[in-house]
């Protein structure tokens, strides 16, 4: 099996151009069976949701599947929940999303979720300092929940 593998394109600070540049270039690759996005692609806020599913679609279009996992970035200027539910809603038949979840595609199994970072004994000092703490709405209360059922569900005991 031959994959592509994209992570931190950070779609959401490029000019379009360069996105469709991206995209000629992806389009002039060797064909592959299977697309992997691991996270930082693009980022699912109220801002950057229309051009999200746009770029969304044209992953969705090359690719007979794709593998994603969300990074950390896609939930800037929102929320992991509504970032989550956002996607979910558009309901891409070809796009496989792994939040705390596995699949089998095309006969691969995957396993995948953001893993966040585990919940602190003490405040820290970075806690108003972290970008993430700062732009994700909801990452002390879903980020840390995700981060532990990803270890206690899916890892390896």
């Amino acid at each position: 099996m031959k994959i592509h593998l994209c992570s931190d394109l950070h779609f959401e600070h490029l000019l379009n151009e360069d996105v469709d540049q991206f995209f000629y270039k992806l389009g002039h690759q060797p064909k592959v069976d299977l697309l992997v996005l691991a996270g930082d692609i693009t980022n699912w806020s109220a801002e950057h949701q229309a051009r999200a599913k746009k770029q969304m679609d044209r992953f969705a279009g090359m690719y007979k599947d794709v593998v994603y996992v969300f990074g950390n970035h896609e939930s800037y200027a929102t929320s992991i929940a509504l970032a989550t539910k956002t996607f979910e809603s558009i309901g891409y038949s070809n796009i496989h999303f792994l939040n705390n979840t596995e699949k089998t595609v095309q006969g691969k199994h995957f396993l995948g979720g953001t893993l966040w970072f585990p919940r602190p004994d003490t405040e820290p000092y970075w806690l108003t300092r972290f970008t993430d703490y700062i732009h994700v709405d909801d990452i002390q209360t879903t980020g840390y929940s995700l981060n532990e059922s990803f270890k206690k569900d899916l890892l390896p005991k």
